[in-house]
C-alpha cells in the first residue's frame, strides 16, 4: 500500500485522450509494468474520478494541467502516512484548481481531521497500510456519492535525460507552477516557479537544448 495518494476530481467527464495527453506533458507515458506509478479512473453523473499513488506536489502538477486543458476546476484530495505501527498519524488536505492555477481549500480534510485526527486507526481498522488507501476511498465518495473503483493502469517514469543534474532540473520543472527557458545575461537558464518563489539555474547551450526537447509543452 501507498504512504501517499491523491484523488483528483472534475464535475464533468475526463476522456482518456485528455488524461493521457496531460500526463504525456509531465513525462509520463503508459506501461504495463506494475511496479511503475499506478492510476485508477472512475465517474458517474457527478464527474469523474483519478486516484493516483504520489505525493501531494505530483497531484497538484497533474491537477493544474488538467484544470487548464478543460477549462474546468479540479479538486484535489490528498492524504500521507505518518509513522507505521500502531503510532501513525494522517495528513489530509482538500484544495480545489481553478484553470489559471489558483486554488482555495475546501472542507473535506478539516472535517475528516476532526472526526479521525485523534485516532485514525478508526477509519483503517488500525491498520497503518491501509490508512491511505481508506482515506482515498472516502475521498471518492466524497466526491461522487459513493464508492466507486476503476481498472488500474500503470504510467512509467520520464525517462533520463542522461545526467543526474539535467534529470532534477526537468523532474523541479514538471512540478512547479511554471517553469520558463530563458537568457540572462547572455546566458542559458531555467526559471522555475513555485509558490510565489523562482529559481534560476543556469545551463549550457546544449543542455537547454536537451530540456527544451524533454519538457516541450512544460515551458512558458
Amino acid at each position: 500500500m501507498a504512504n501517499d495518494g491523491a484523488v483528483l476530481f472534475c464535475d464533468r467527464p475526463a476522456t482518456a485522450a485528455t488524461f493521457d495527453a496531460v500526463v504525456a506533458d509531465l513525462g509520463h507515458t503508459r506501461s504495463d509494468a506494475q511496479t511503475d506509478f499506478e492510476v485508477r479512473v472512475c465517474g458517474n453523473g457527478r464527474g469523474t474520478c483519478v486516484r493516483i499513488e504520489g505525493t501531494k506536489t505530483l497531484a497538484l502538477a497533474i491537477a493544474r494541467r488538467l484544470a487548464r486543458t478543460m477549462k474546468r476546476s479540479v479538486r484535489v484530495f490528498t492524504a500521507s502516512l505518518v509513522g507505521d505501527g500502531d503510532d501513525f498519524d494522517c495528513v489530509v488536505d482538500d484544495l480545489l484548481v481553478a484553470p489559471d492555477g489558483s486554488t482555495r481549500e475546501g472542507r473535506w480534510a478539516v472535517d475528516l481531521t476532526a472526526e479521525h485526527g485523534s485516532d485514525w486507526g478508526g477509519i483503517c481498522d488500525g491498520k497503518a497500510y491501509f490508512a491511505v488507501s481508506a482515506i482515498l476511498d472516502h475521498a471518492i465518495q466524497e466526491a461522487l456519492g459513493e464508492a466507486l473503483d476503476g481498472p488500474t493502469q500503470y504510467l512509467a517514469s520520464p525517462p533520463s535525460l542522461g545526467a543526474p543534474r539535467l534529470d532534477d532540473l526537468a523532474r523541479q520543472a514538471r512540478l512547479a507552477e511554471a517553469a520558463q527557458l530563458t537568457n540572462v545575461g547572455g546566458r542559458d537558464c531555467i526559471r522555475i516557479r513555485n509558490a510565489g518563489a523562482t529559481i534560476t539555474s543556469f545551463v549550457s547551450a546544449p543542455e537547454a537544448e536537451t530540456l527544451r526537447r524533454a519538457l516541450g509543452a512544460i515551458l512558458g
